[in-house]
């Protein structure tokens, strides 16, 4: 089933239930959290869904080649419907498009439109935030908030600032340590990479849904047969040869799943 939009104004509507795979990869990679009125962690699911639909329905994602080249392609269908899972369902066809639309997204932002145009690291401000905390507690101080570079908001209240000040000095170990805050790369991230990187979003994603395969095998024949068309239909492999996977027992694809050097991705992801 493809759609021009999604209907944000119906989150009722049968073309939410397309989002269903995008939510639950979306509560494994980028969950949401919050504080309870007792200050502890408390998980939210995800907003990875709706972030998606609103650069979806913006027109932002596109792939190499269009909707059709995937709805009209059997070697994916018949792919997918070889693929077992250990609850005897069936992967959808129609929801693994909107996956596959969402990973590619988050897969590039996360590989080639990261925060690297910050002086220091996100962990870096946090924990001089909270050293601040300390020095000005006897001072006049104001806290400004720009918005495109212009003044939005000035608090010059003593009281609010010493409120937001204790809670700077009371920010949970988590928060500090937390490795997505401490994950900022100089280091551009290749084609190569980006590949590794959505491969195994995607494994992670058939771990999700419990997809039947060797207990020694990290990838089944049909997993790695689907992911050489899904590359492929993407464009972050252009090699056409990585197609020819019966007569090359996948050593295109190898390239991407089983590099010499396991890649590490250390960008964070600005937008998801």
């Amino acid at each position: 089933m493809y759609l021009e939009r999604f209907d944000v104004e119906n989150s009722a509507s049968s073309e939410m239930a397309l989002l269903d795979y995008i939510e639950d990869i979306g509560e494994k990679i980028c969950p949401d959290y919050d504080f309870n009125s007792k200050g502890e962690v408390v998980f939210y699911g995800t907003s990875a869904d709706m972030r998606f639909v609103n650069r979806y329905n913006s027109g932002i994602i596109r792939l190499k080649q269009d909707w059709r080249k995937y709805f009209e392609n059997a070697d994916i269908k018949h792919c997918l419907e070889k693929i077992s899972l250990n609850d005897g369902s069936e992967i959808s066809f129609a929801k693994f498009w909107y996956l596959i639309l969402f990973l590619y997204d988050y897969s590039r932002l996360q590989c080639f439109a990261p925060c690297q145009h910050l002086s220091r690291l996100p962990k870096e401000e946090l924990e001089d935030f909270v050293k601040f905390a300390d020095m000005v507690a006897d001072h006049e101080v104001t806290i400004s908030l720009d918005i495109d570079g212009k003044s939005a908001l000035r608090l010059e209240n003593k009281s609010s600032i010493n409120y937001l000040m204790s809670c700077c000095r009371e920010l949970p170990e988590w928060l500090i340590n937390y490795d997505y805050l401490s994950c900022l790369s100089k280091k551009q991230n290749t084609n190569a990479e980006w590949g590794y990187y959505f491969c195994e979003l995607l494994h992670e994603f058939f771990d999700l849904v419990g997809v039947k395969r060797h207990p020694l095998a990290k990838w089944s024949d049909n997993e790695k047969r689907l992911l050489c068309h899904i590359l492929y239909l993407t464009g972050i492999c252009t090699n056409k040869n990585i197609l020819n996977y019966e007569l090359t027992e996948f050593s295109t694809l190898k390239t991407f799943i089983k590099p010499k050097k396991i890649p590490t991705i250390r960008t964070t992801n600005r937008l998801y």
